[in-house]
């Protein structure tokens, strides 16, 4: 089953009967309704929750209740839903009507009618691929690295890239404060930095009071005894050596995601 998108239109003619039939051929599930001044009830329609709302404003929409119910109704979703696209079709005249309700980068998008229906469908299919891409991405486990050394941000970046969402911090002080703002699935901490070193970020994470579960891993040149005894006493998931190729460092991460994935 395609895609859900909604199609409004103030009555079920011949041009949106033909209109419907392409979106539908481009393999999209189209639900047709008139526009309402209120739309309370939405959410409990079968029609619900579209990725796409169309909204065919023939004959214009001014001092037409329904329709300033319905695009006062459809503005507020969009801006509070980034997922959802919002396209109008009408004429010139029209559409000034309707791109009056939406502020800047809410609309996605304006068709000229007459319309091309072979547009809207290669428009609806491209903004059906881009919003994948965007779940895609959302559900990416997320890495912050923390390491001083540039070179080796921007390589674990290139290497982490294509499975999680990376960001970096080059400094502890720099971790703290992006974690604070994003918190994140994993921490590759570097072990060996000046000003606070990765022992003692790591502590200062397990000391804050919104932080102190994030998992951690150590990215470290170092693997002798005396440097793993430093952290004995803090939780760490383990250690992993920057000289590692870089198969083997994503196996590890990969298998730390495995197993948290198995334990819920």
């Amino acid at each position: 089953m395609g895609q859900k998108v909604l199609f409004i239109a103030s009555k079920k003619s011949f041009m949106v009967n033909a209109i419907m039939k392409n979106v539908a051929a481009g393999g999209f599930e189209v639900t047709f309704s008139e526009p309402r001044a209120s739309w309370t009830e939405f959410a409990d329609e079968a029609a619900g929750k579209p990725g796409v709302v169309l909204l065919f404003l023939e004959g214009g929409v001014a001092g037409v209740p329904e329709w300033s119910g319905t695009l006062e109704y459809f503005k507020e979703i969009a801006r509070e839903n980034a997922a959802l696209r919002v396209f109008l079709i009408g004429s010139e005249a029209e559409l000034v009507e309707g791109q009056a309700y939406f502020p800047a980068g809410v609309l996605s998008g304006s068709f000229l009618h007459p319309l091309n229906a072979k547009e809207l469908v290669e428009m609806l299919v491209s903004t059906a691929a881009s919003g994948m891409e965007e779940e895609m991405a959302a559900e990416k486990k997320s890495i912050l690295v923390v390491d001083d050394d540039g070179t080796m941000l921007r390589t674990l970046k290139l290497w982490l890239s294509d499975r999680y969402r990376v960001f970096m911090a080059n400094s502890g002080a720099n971790a703290i404060t992006l974690l604070e703002k994003n918190p994140v699935d994993l921490v590759l901490l570097d072990y060996e930095m000046p000003v606070a070193n990765g022992p003692k970020v790591l502590e200062m994470i397990r000391e804050h009071e919104t932080l102190g579960d994030m998992p951690v891993m150590f990215l470290t040149a170092r693997n002798d005894k005396e440097s793993q005894q430093r952290v004995a006493g803090l939780e760490f998931e383990c250690y992993l050596s920057k000289t590692q190729p870089p198969d083997e460092l994503l196996a590890a991460i990969d298998g730390f995601f495995a197993k948290q994935y198995k334990g819920h």
